[in-house]
């Protein structure tokens, strides 16, 4: 059975930048496996993300490769694999999600309800380290 993990969550930082048409706000999170292994099918949280927030794109960069074969989708409660149906945890280079074949591809995804973007972790993982990103705004008009 899948553990959920919210060990990392205690380390997302949120940077405001101002946006035309809004606030548009910055949130990233540092993930080191090696001080927190998980297991294969685990769904790991990683950034929270308020009621009434606009995501507009998610991305990651894989600062430590694991060393081994590790993969994980990324997405939320209603979408597993919405923001990046594989995201490669073995290759140390800057990945950006919305390819053309995920679910959130060319849009934003509206979350009336607080929820977390999170890995579903395809192979166990205890020496990547990632650095994970998201940027959403937040609609003066429609937000509480």
């Amino acid at each position: 059975m899948a553990d959920t993990i919210k060990t990392f969550l205690t380390g997302q930082a949120a940077v405001e930048k101002q946006a035309i048409g809004g606030r548009s706000i910055w949130t990233e999170n540092y993930l080191d496996f090696s001080a927190t292994n998980v297991s294969a099918t685990d769904i790991v949280q990683v950034l929270k993300i308020p009621a009434g927030a606009r995501v507009i794109r998610w991305g990651a960069e894989v600062l430590t490769a694991e060393g081994g074969a590790c993969t994980a989708t990324v997405g939320d409660a209603a979408t597993a694999d919405g923001w990046d149906a594989s995201l490669n945890l073995n290759s140390a280079t800057g990945q950006i999600s919305l390819e053309a074949t995920d679910t959130y591809a060319g849009t934003t995804k509206y979350y009336a309800a607080a929820d977390t973007i999170d890995l579903v972790m395809g192979h166990d993982t205890d020496a990547a380290k990632v650095c994970c990103w998201a940027e959403y705004f937040m609609s003066e008009r429609y937000s509480g």
